[in-house]
């Protein structure tokens, strides 16, 4: 071989390495640079990358949720002082009026001095909030929180309502989803229409009935059934109520727990949103309490629950089933109603 064709060989070999160089480093570059494309750098706003500000916002939000469905955890005097200048009237409550209250929320949220917490809208049950950082105006989100914190599911069962006469009318909620507000609402002049804005209906005077009942074996032919119209005893003279009525008894504060009565404001005042006169299926002031408004289909008139803090413990009103008709001259007293939805 020639020396000439030696170096010419040895030549084509340096060219042939320089360009290999050149096509990996170009691949190296375009894969850095495709990886970084989708897995960019955290940009940094003033000291803080935009992953740690998504972050806290996230973790804020988690708050908030919380804030929404336990609030009682997170009141003090401050949030208290802030919800009582939003009420139109002062009125004692419980803790759970906290829940799922859209005034309380606001007090609890705008207490923060990194984030904005915008109400959006209301869709029936559903409130629409926009979480924005104060210093960092891109980094937000809209979330959803839901009045559902005191909803009662109704089971699917056979049930019974007490007529005027003290007849009972049997029905089933079987293949029905039913869910009813655990307590009673006050701030309306049309209950109605005030239920039918939350996409719901006025509660009815049968599953009023059927959800304060004490539950009875409703396979038993009628005359094999022993009916009592107290929620918490089967057996009638058990209850206070009854031992009141007849005269042999004095109540107590724990009775007052079952229906709070005009007789128990000598032990300390109504609230609401309280647990007095929970019912076996979780309906709050089934008796005692306020009066209370429903729809009645099989007696139109007989619309308004008359148990309440208005009567003393010995009144006859004092038993599933008594109702009157609502007057508008009661509206000087106060008067509760309640919705429910079904599927």
């Amino acid at each position: 071989m020639n020396p000439s064709d030696n170096k010419s060989i040895k030549t084509d070999q340096s060219t042939l390495k320089n360009v290999l160089i050149i096509v990996f480093s170009g691949i190296l570059g375009l894969g850095i640079g495709l990886y970084f494309k989708i897995n960019p750098v955290p940009k940094v706003l003033e000291g803080i990358s935009t992953d740690k500000a998504w972050s806290d916002l996230d973790q804020f939000h988690e708050e908030l949720l919380l804030h929404w469905r336990n609030a009682e955890e997170f009141k003090d005097k401050k949030s208290l002082s802030c919800l009582q200048s939003k009420m139109q009237r002062p009125f004692l409550f419980s803790d759970q009026y906290l829940r799922c209250n859209v005034d309380f929320f606001n007090c609890l949220a705008q207490d923060n001095n990194r984030y904005e917490v915008i109400f959006l809208s209301q869709s029936k049950d559903d409130f629409w909030w926009r979480l924005v950082d104060k210093k960092y105006k891109d980094v937000g989100m809209q979330f959803l929180l839901k009045n559902n914190c005191h909803d009662v599911v109704v089971s699917e069962q056979n049930f019974e309502s007490v007529m005027s006469n003290k007849k009972l009318w049997s029905f089933d909620t079987f293949g029905q989803k039913i869910i009813v507000d655990r307590y009673l609402s006050f701030s309306a002049n049309d209950p109605v229409q005030s239920c039918k804005e939350r996409g719901k209906y006025l509660f009815t005077a049968q599953l009023y009935d059927a959800m304060s009942l004490f539950p009875l074996d409703v396979e038993k032919k009628s005359k094999d059934r022993n009916y009592s119209f107290y929620p918490w005893t089967r057996k009638k003279k058990e209850s206070f109520l009854y031992k009141l009525k007849i005269g042999d008894y004095k109540i107590t504060e724990k009775d007052c727990r079952s229906a709070f009565v005009k007789d128990c404001n000598e032990f300390y005042p109504y609230k609401i949103f309280a647990s007095e006169g929970t019912s076996l299926y979780g309906l709050g002031d089934v008796l005692g309490g306020p009066l209370e408004v429903f729809y009645n289909p099989l007696e139109i008139s007989k619309n308004l629950k008359l148990s309440s803090f208005y009567f003393e413990g010995k009144s006859d009103v004092h038993e599933i089933g008594r109702r009157s008709e609502w007057d508008r001259i009661l509206e000087k007293r106060q008067i509760g109603f309640r919705c429910f939805s079904y599927y």
